[in-house]
């Protein structure tokens, strides 16, 4: 896996903690918030990795 690879699941995951999160949320702000924020990490995620598939497909062939 790349670094781009690997940023990408963490962001993943930490938008399942955050979505688990808010649907434990008792205030509605809270939910929200912690919504948002899955959002965010997800959008992140997305962004890496179009980033790693944009430099895969950029890098020169390997060298055996």
């Amino acid at each position: 896996m790349t670094k781009g690879e690997l940023r990408a699941a963490e962001y993943r995951a930490r938008a399942d903690e955050a979505l688990a999160s808010a649907e434990s949320a008792t205030l509605q702000h809270v939910r929200e918030q912690r919504r948002h924020s899955a959002a965010v990490w997800t959008s992140m995620a997305e962004a890496e990795e179009a980033r790693a598939h944009t430099l895969r497909g950029a890098l020169p062939p390997a060298r055996t």
